[in-house]
């Protein structure tokens, strides 16, 4: 009986040592596994913050275009409901950017670059609906007696009437 026993204690120490090799080769590979995994999310993490991030970036820069481009032009919008004479006078230059009489139910549309200063003369203040970019301005005059306005450099408003 004592050989059996050792022969049965050594296979079952062998069995025991295969189960326990198994075991960690199981584990390791499962540690492993884990592992991938992990460094996937974490790299799926990092892209997203990158990616976020320069989303965030590029926003900023359109949002800091679109402010700078909104300042780069003027858009001067006038509505005429009689006949009326204007003068849109760059005076930086001095030049006149249109002069003369406008038809009733004429338009016209003007792009001023803001890096100058312009006078607008208007002669029956009464006959005309202004805007400037899309903003209606009220004169401050319904008469017919001519008014000025002035639309200083970097402004996007009249400054004076």
């Amino acid at each position: 009986m004592g050989i059996g026993n050792t022969e049965n204690n050594l296979v079952l120490g062998s069995l025991e040592s295969e189960y326990y090799s198994l075991i960690n080769q199981v584990h390791s590979s499962l540690i492993n596994n884990i592992m991938l995994q992990f460094n996937k999310i974490i790299i799926i993490a990092v892209l997203l913050i990158t990616t976020s991030a320069c989303v965030e970036k590029s926003k900023l820069a359109t949002n800091k275009q679109a402010s700078t481009e909104k300042f780069q032009l003027n858009i001067l919008e006038m509505e005429f409901t009689g006949d009326c004479w204007i003068l849109v006078k760059n005076l930086d230059e001095n030049t006149n950017v249109i002069t003369g009489v406008q038809a009733a139910d004429s338009k016209i549309q003007l792009k001023l670059p803001n890096k100058h200063n312009y006078k607008i003369l208007i002669g029956y203040p009464s006959r005309v609906n202004i805007a400037l970019n899309d903003q209606v301005i009220q004169l401050q005059t319904r008469s017919e007696q001519p008014i000025a306005l002035y639309l200083n450099q970097g402004t996007d408003r009249f400054l004076s009437q």
